[in-house]
């Protein structure tokens, strides 16, 4: 139970929504991820100029 609390204060803190995870996903059966970041979340710049 230890790890499900401090994947919840992560999600707290990384997460829009940490109820509807986007970035720390649990993989039933094996554990959790962090899934890959948007273009244009992980570098608004980068995204904006090639548009």
């Amino acid at each position: 139970h230890y790890l499900r609390g401090y994947i919840a204060s992560l999600r707290s803190k990384l997460e829009d929504d940490p109820a509807k995870p986007r970035l720390l996903l649990t993989e039933w059966g094996v554990g959790y991820r962090l899934a890959a970041l948007p273009a244009e979340v992980a570098e608004p710049d980068l995204a904006r100029a090639a548009s």
